[in-house]
């Protein structure tokens, strides 16, 4: 099981969407979410897909995980200067098109800090 964590913005300050609990992964998650091109649409597609999928979890429903923060969730999405930026287990970022294209991950970096999140336990409980 494969969870992925999904946020508008980056760092501490990034608003949280919601998860799911299995296929997380960037050759998982649909196309239209990793190639998002605005906020707005960014927004709506990964509202729409928790919404359908039955292994999601929404803010209303609280905070899923026993750990305070996405960096112990296998996979993060933020939607931020107008392109989707993964990490995996808090690492640094990369471009989930690359990896869907098959390409190797050291080879998909697109920013060389860790990621930060904010403390999602104090914020949903």
């Amino acid at each position: 099981m494969t969870k992925a964590d999904f946020y508008v913005g980056y760092g501490k300050s990034a608003w949280w969407l919601g998860s799911i609990i299995k296929d997380g992964m960037p050759d998982k998650i649909k196309d239209d979410i990793i190639y998002s091109v605005t906020k707005v649409q960014y927004e709506r597609r990964v509202k729409a897909m928790l919404i359908k999928n039955i292994d999601s979890i929404l803010p209303g429903d609280g905070w899923p995980w026993l750990w305070d923060d996405s960096k112990m969730t296998d996979f993060s999405y933020f939607y931020f200067n107008e392109k989707v930026h993964t990490s995996f287990m808090g690492g640094i970022l990369f471009d989930p098109i690359s990896i869907s294209l098959g390409e190797d991950l050291k080879t998909s970096y697109i920013r060389y800090d860790v990621s930060e999140f904010p403390n999602m336990r104090l914020l949903y409980g």
